[in-house]
């Protein structure tokens, strides 16, 4: 892993851009956040997306299942060589009326763009899931 040259004010940056753009749901905004060829373990050791390509159909299914999305980063730390960890809460809507609380935590490799060039997701999507199927 390749040090970041990105200073932590431009990496905390773009962390809440790219939580924003989520909340937003934005694919313009979101897909500006990633490297070309960002790697997304999402949820680490389920799935694995490779590829800027591979995360906008990604986030387009994603976003099929919320009307909206509130996502909140409630602790953010910026190492010095890029790396950032990020525990959230997120509250979804869905188009149908259900709601759905769930919470994780995501590790991103910043590059020297900066964009994020890895992300390694640890959260639960079944839970999230059953809720929005009870």
């Amino acid at each position: 892993m390749t040090a970041s040259t990105a200073n932590p004010a431009e990496i905390a940056q773009l962390i809440a851009d790219y939580f924003a753009a989520i909340r937003a749901l934005d694919d313009a905004a979101y897909l500006a956040a990633l490297a070309e060829d960002v790697t997304n373990h999402d949820p680490v050791g389920i799935t694995t997306t490779q590829g800027k390509a591979a995360m906008a159909e990604s986030f387009t299914a994603m976003k099929g299942l919320f009307a909206s999305l509130d996502i909140r980063e409630t602790f953010v730390a910026i190492a010095p060589n890029g790396e950032v960890g990020v525990k959230w809460t997120a509250t979804g809507h869905t188009p149908k009326g259900g709601t759905t609380v769930f919470e994780g935590i995501d590790l991103f490799v910043v590059n020297a763009t900066p964009q994020i060039q890895e992300i390694r997701a640890y959260w639960d999507p079944q839970a999230m899931l059953a809720q929005l199927e009870s």
